[in-house]
């Protein structure tokens, strides 16, 4: 299986790498292929002071950690998302989070789900009739059940 990244969950994953999230992307999704648009370095690099004072890591640390968890992903260049995908996208996010533009799009062209964690954009999204989404309890669901 495939699925699309938010970075709301890899910045999960450096905050706390022995915790859920990190276990699922490195034990439980081992074998199964993570995917997200290049933007996801933009947004993470961005929250990056943030992070390592709520951690209280040094940069090192939090180089460290960004890089072992990003090897985990393949990542797509935005460019290879058809302007269709992204103006559709871009309407979907609009009035919820215009920054998730990118990875909805990588969605809606691969017809992968996409796994977050922020629960106004899966409200949100779900309300507008785009189902191709799926949070943290739902991913260990499928994966309990063996559906994944």
């Amino acid at each position: 299986m495939k699925l699309i990244i938010d970075s709301n969950i890899v910045i999960s994953a450096i905050l706390n790498p022995d915790g859920i999230i990190a276990n699922i992307i490195f034990k439980d999704l081992r074998n199964h292929e993570l995917i997200c648009p290049n933007y996801l370095f933009f947004e993470v690099l961005d929250k990056q002071e943030k992070i390592i004072e709520i951690a209280n890591y040094t940069n090192e640390q939090f180089i460290e950690l960004l890089h072992i968890i990003t090897k985990r992903i393949d990542f797509i260049d935005e460019s290879l998302i058809s302007d269709e995908m992204l103006n559709l996208a871009f309407n979907l996010t609009t009035n919820i989070d215009v920054k998730d533009t990118y990875y909805i799009a990588l969605s809606l062209q691969t017809n992968l789900k996409f796994w977050t964690g922020d629960k106004k954009l899966i409200k949100g999204l779900r309300m507008k009739s785009f189902s191709n989404i799926i949070d943290t309890s739902e991913l260990l669901e499928l994966l309990k059940n063996r559906n994944i």
